[in-house]
């Protein structure tokens, strides 16, 4: 009896897994489409290029916007990295990608060093002493 208890509750359990799979899945999927709409409207009403965490951030805004702008509510919104870092993603959301400035282009271009390079802790030490003197 106790051997089929324990068979029905690890079928139960197994079960139970994977429901919350699945729905994990669905509610991925969900906040997925909510993410990317986000995206589009970002960029139809304000002309602004979003990557996936900016246009993620304003979804869950534009979700709970009755807690957000309960009288003079405002919100601000922010993204640490430049949308052209995620143009893959900006491209296959909105169609469009936003151009690289220079300014980043540039910090992708490897910096070559014109002198030697120290290799070891003897000559930090012959360039500290160096100074001190």
């Amino acid at each position: 009896m106790d051997l089929l208890l324990r068979n029905e509750f690890a079928k139960l359990a197994k079960e139970e897994q994977e429901k919350l799979a699945k729905d994990t899945e669905a509610l991925k999927a969900k906040r997925e489409e909510q993410r990317d709409a986000a995206a589009k409207e970002l960029y139809m009403k304000y002309g602004i290029f979003a990557d996936k965490e900016t246009a993620s951030a304003y979804a869950v805004v534009k979700e709970n916007c009755s807690e957000v702008f309960d009288e003079d509510g405002a919100f601000i919104l922010t993204a640490y990295n430049h949308p052209s870092l995620s143009s893959d993603y900006c491209r296959h959301v909105i169609g469009e990608a936003p151009e690289m400035p220079d300014e980043i282009k540039a910090s992708f271009v490897p910096v070559e060093l014109k002198r030697p390079v120290v290799s070891n802790a003897s000559e930090i030490r012959k360039i500290i002493e160096s100074l001190w003197k």
